[in-house]
């Protein structure tokens, strides 16, 4: 699996991005304009993300704006609908306005921060990415990092 994980915040960033190693392979972005670098590098080599982790509020380009840019760039190459990413958007803020926006937009997910590991984990299994542990590092579902 991969994963593309989108968070101005450096201790969320690392925080999701360490559960996230042990199933997938990960990048990262610090904002949308550079997410969507990546997302179009990556489809430029037939290398699609599996799940895009997205936060809503950042610089340059909210979670919104790289959500809508995301989805055009899936249109306009074409890709087959088993090719388009899953889209878990995550936010501090609990506005219904902007998850259902971003549902309409065709997120798949919605997780309040501070991200509980656990949660994310339901979503993913909703989704029905592929979970198969990858690496050694272990995480529970408490939240504890094994190492």
């Amino acid at each position: 699996m991969k994963v593309l994980i989108v968070e101005d915040d450096f201790t969320s960033r690392r925080y999701v991005a360490r559960f996230m190693k042990q199933y997938s392979d990960v990048d990262i972005a610090v904002d949308g304009a550079e997410a969507v670098d990546i997302f179009i590098n990556a489809v430029k080599k037939r290398e699609y993300y599996h799940l895009v982790l997205l936060d809503i509020m950042m610089p340059n380009m909210n979670g919104i704006d790289t959500l809508k840019a995301i989805r055009a760039i899936e249109e306009e190459k074409q890709l087959e609908k088993k090719d388009f990413c899953k889209v878990i958007m995550m936010s501090s803020l609990n506005e219904k306005n902007d998850v259902q926006l971003a549902l309409n937009l065709g997120c798949n997910g919605y997780a309040n921060k501070p991200v509980r590991l656990d949660k994310l984990m339901e979503v993913m299994k909703k989704l029905r990415l592929p979970l198969n542990i990858k690496k050694e590092e272990l995480v529970t579902a408490t939240n504890e990092i094994i190492l």
